[in-house]
């Protein structure tokens, strides 16, 4: 199995994941297609959960999110969460906001209360505009 990269474009976010279980997407998510951009995601993290390892830790820095994407994300966060009554190993997600941007922090703060993993609110510092 190798890391998938996805590479940013206007409209979707830089996505790494790597096998060792760092899982990494960053930048604006408001793709055409939200489904196909994060199939792509669920059929790798699929794949990675068939033999995890011991820490999945998934570092989220959206600069902007639509609810397709979130809706997306969400399918991940409870695919990984239902893996783990199969499985023993961690799992962390780190939401990073910047300071101010209400929006994103929201996000982070509706998806922390709903899906039952650790999950971290992390401020990045002002933001660069």
């Amino acid at each position: 199995m190798n890391d998938l990269i996805i590479h940013a474009t206007s409209r979707s976010p830089y996505v790494h994941l790597c096998t060792d279980g760092i899982l990494l997407i960053e930048g604006k998510s408001i793709p055409v297609n939200a489904f196909k951009l994060y199939k792509q995601v669920v059929v790798w993290v699929k794949k990675l959960l068939t033999d995890p390892p011991p820490h999945i830790e998934l570092n989220i820095k959206y600069e902007y999110c639509d609810s397709a994407s979130l809706k997306n994300i969400f399918e991940v966060f409870k695919m990984i969460r239902e893996a783990q009554n199969k499985s023993v190993f961690s799992f962390q997600v780190n939401w990073y906001y910047e300071e101010g941007d209400m929006e994103i922090f929201d996000q982070g703060e509706y998806l922390q209360q709903h899906v039952k993993v650790p999950f971290a609110l992390i401020c990045r510092g002002p933001s660069k505009d």
